[in-house]
């Protein structure tokens, strides 16, 4: 192999590489939605975190407190988004 097809051969490999490590970083870091029913609990905790993710907290507050108020009634105090 002459030295022109090794430094295209080490390119190809490093792109490769740069293609595969962006594509997982976008992935971690990309908010992911869950199964749950929109107007369930956890689907309103799902759409405040997302709203949250995006600095958009003044949105993402009334779901907070609604998904509080739904899982109260559930009797889940445990999973309970914000300190009374």
């Amino acid at each position: 192999m002459s030295r022109a097809s090794w430094g295209k051969g080490i390119l190809v490999v490093f792109g490769v590489i740069i293609v595969i490590l962006g594509s997982t970083y976008l992935y971690l870091i990309s908010p992911h939605h869950n199964s749950a029913p929109p107007e369930s609990a956890d689907g309103l905790i799902d759409r405040a975190d997302t709203l949250a993710w995006g600095n958009r907290w003044a949105d993402a507050l009334p779901l907070y407190a609604r998904a509080q108020h739904l899982f109260e009634g559930q009797k889940q105090p445990s999973k309970r988004c914000m300190p009374k």
